[in-house]
């Protein structure tokens, strides 16, 4: 018994077997199957009485809709909502049974961090032990561990992974104009796609870090550390304006690909964009299209942050339309399934229900 998502990426995952005997029996699958199709093969010989399947998620009501005039924007925040409840009860049900399990995603990453200091996911496999630095600095900032605590007022937390933060923060040197001295990590991976330029990246990512750890420190009576993170903040900022910008937009020294739109959007995100530098954003966005799903949420949270709602609906629009056309219910890890996917690329993807949030 396997699904048409046994192969759902580059690797095979879950299938059943069930060895019969003489008489009538039941079985049922003990993990999850998780697909559109199920597929059975079955022996000569054997009866087949009866064959059925189960929704595996928490039995509950759903808060909040999004409903509009527009039918494929309609679809794609349901096969939206589809990816989101794939991820199962763990973070979509927000109640007394969900929290200590995302508290134990907090504990383990910082349990785990490495004797060089650096922070990496052990999950899914306890043999992993590679550093993704864009991923973690994303991990331990604004969107990830200072919104659990937004969210639930564990300061605990907070104050638990303040150490393995601060050292991991410790581990990027810098330049003479203040700017990050690129660290590759054990996967050197910003976003799937083209035209990544990294430094534009790298350092949004660190200014999110280091603003989000001087809450940390406050918080957890570490007022002593402040100021030098307030001073390594200082120096990207202006260095991200006097040396990224060149009035028209953001691009590193010695980047020679097309402009990209992640660094555009982060900078808008994180506030190092001002203002009176969003027209020039907005034109950006507008043309440039190098995001995979997966950091295509944040240009269009910088769109909606700019006050471009109608840029950013064209935009989901058109990037989305495949999936939105697709018999498929969820949305995809890359634009494409299979050869036309990154790395092979599941069609049942978690960071491409952005769309979810910001419609």
């Amino acid at each position: 018994m396997r699904t048409d998502n046994y192969k759902g990426g580059s690797e095979y995952n879950f299938r059943s077997e069930y060895i019969t005997k003489e008489g009538v029996q039941e079985f049922e699958s003990f993990p999850y199957l998780n697909g559109h199709w199920v597929i059975y093969r079955i022996p000569s010989g054997v009866e087949i009485l009866d064959l059925r399947y189960r929704e595996s998620r928490y039995d509950t009501d759903f808060v909040g809709a999004f409903e509009c005039n527009d039918p494929s924007l309609n679809s794609l925040w349901l096969k939206a909502r589809n990816t989101m409840i794939l991820m199962n009860q763990i973070f979509y049900t927000c109640d007394d049974r969900a929290i200590p399990l995302i508290r134990k995603a907090i504990d383990n990453l910082i349990d785990w961090q490495r004797a060089d200091g650096a922070l990496y996911s052990p999950v899914p496999a306890g043999s992993w032990h590679d550093e993704l630095p864009m991923q973690m600095l994303l991990s331990i900032g604004e969107k990830g561990f200072w919104n659990y605590y937004q969210q639930t007022g564990d300061r605990e937390a907070i104050a638990r992974s303040y150490a393995a933060i601060s050292r991991y923060l410790a581990l990027w040197n810098f330049d003479e104009n203040g700017l990050a001295i690129h660290r590759a990590g054990g996967w050197d991976w910003g976003d799937w796609g083209e035209n990544i330029d990294m430094p534009l990246m790298e350092n949004a990512l660190l200014y999110q870090a280091f603003r989000t750890a001087i809450l940390m420190a406050r918080l957890t009576g570490h007022e002593a550390d402040v100021a030098g993170y307030e001073a390594k903040l200082q120096r990207i900022e202006a260095s991200y304006q006097n040396i990224f910008w060149n009035g028209r937009e953001y691009r590193s020294p010695g980047y020679t690909g097309q402009t990209d739109d992640r660094g555009h959007a982060l900078a808008v995100i994180f506030g190092l964009a001002k203002p009176d530098q969003w027209p020039a954003i907005h034109e950006v966005l507008q043309r440039e299209f190098h995001s995979s799903p997966y950091m295509e949420k944040f240009v269009l949270e910088a769109l909606f942050q700019m006050n471009q709602a109608p840029t950013a609906y064209a935009r989901m629009k058109s990037r989305y339309a495949k999936m939105v056309e697709s018999p498929l219910s969820t949305l995809w890890e890359g634009w494409g399934i299979g050869p036309e996917g990154y790395g092979g690329g599941s069609y049942n993807h978690g960071w491409a229900g952005g769309d979810f949030s910001c419609l």
